[in-house]
């Protein structure tokens, strides 16, 4: 009788440190890859094994049912263009865009009035599942030529509560990561506007500080011309930012924030070594086959190689 009660406590115990780990509640994901009305955001119970809340991924865009007249293909796709004139540019849905138009490096065979509207929606789940970032976006072209830029960020916590909603105002949002305890998301800028005719001096990262809605930190990458390469991750409650150094395009500069020392950790991996990182922990990067049975892992430590900053 004694064993099987501490058997007892010991199960209790192992489930106790489980929902302290993972949390009770968690967030899936159901993907469909043509139709946005069977891509469903679920918030479960694990101990209840209950859904208390679901929505379709463009369920809650302020884009997705706009009152313009619908182009293309309307049956099973995940995204979708309206027909726009300039006059109907103006009045709540366009405001506080951001306006590529004026911009001097706006290509100059582009008519300078809007013609489209494209909306989609995508998806960013923390490592952890414990927070879910759901970004809609409304691009509007003139011709082919991007006019200007707007997009919405929509943050849950595993209990389907929506905590915080960040708004593009200075500048496009591209590329999210959100850390575990859900303080801190970084999103990169300007490169996608390649094809468009880039503001090269206007590229980068944000990180922003969620729980004290501020930003945190804005970092400008300078490109050249004929490459770029620029992708933000979340590693537990570190963010790493990652693009290629134009100086030696075999290499790719890190930049690593470690918000609970206040540190940035910066260095340059070459392109073959980066291509082995498995993950990146608080003493450094963890390099390797992603074979768990690898015992050939290395790591590089921030103590050693890397130049340490405090976050401005």
């Amino acid at each position: 009788m004694m064993k099987k009660f501490q058997r007892f406590l010991n199960l209790a115990a192992m489930f106790f440190f489980f929902l302290q780990a993972h949390g009770q509640y968690t967030i899936k994901y159901n993907f469909h890859p043509h139709d946005p009305d069977s891509c469903i955001v679920s918030f479960v119970d694990t101990v209840k094994n209950e859904v208390i809340r679901s929505f379709t991924l463009v369920e809650y865009s302020p884009y997705w049912n706009l009152a313009f007249p619908e182009t293309g293909d309307k049956e099973r796709r995940k995204s979708k263009t309206f027909k726009i004139s300039s006059n109907d540019f103006v009045g709540d849905a366009f405001l506080n865009f951001v306006n590529y138009s004026n911009q001097s490096f706006y290509p100059a065979y582009c008519h300078k009035e809007p013609k489209a509207a494209h909306t989609y929606s995508t998806i960013i789940i923390s490592n952890n599942k414990q927070f879910v970032i759901i970004p809609h976006y409304l691009s509007i072209y003139s011709d082919n030529c991007l006019y200007s830029y707007k997009a919405v960020l929509h943050i849950y916590n595993s209990k389907g509560e929506l905590f915080r909603t960040i708004e593009s105002h200075d500048l496009d949002i591209t590329d999210v990561a959100i850390t575990d305890d859900g303080n801190h998301l970084a999103h990169a800028f300007g490169v996608h506007l390649d094809n468009e005719g880039v503001d090269w001096t206007n590229t980068g990262y944000r990180i922003i500080d969620i729980e004290n809605d501020m930003i945190l930190h804005t970092q400008l990458v300078e490109f050249t011309n004929s490459y770029y390469d620029l992708s933000i991750g979340s590693f537990g409650n570190l963010i790493s930012a990652f693009y290629s150094d134009q100086s030696d395009f075999k290499k790719y500069v890190t930049h690593t924030f470690c918000f609970e020392n206040n540190n940035k950790y910066t260095y340059a991996f070459h392109k073959d070594i980066i291509n082995k990182l498995i993950t990146i922990s608080d003493s450094g990067f963890i390099f390797g086959q992603m074979d768990r049975n690898d015992l050939n892992k290395t790591m590089v430590r921030f103590n050693e190689v890397f130049i340490i900053d405090k976050i401005e």
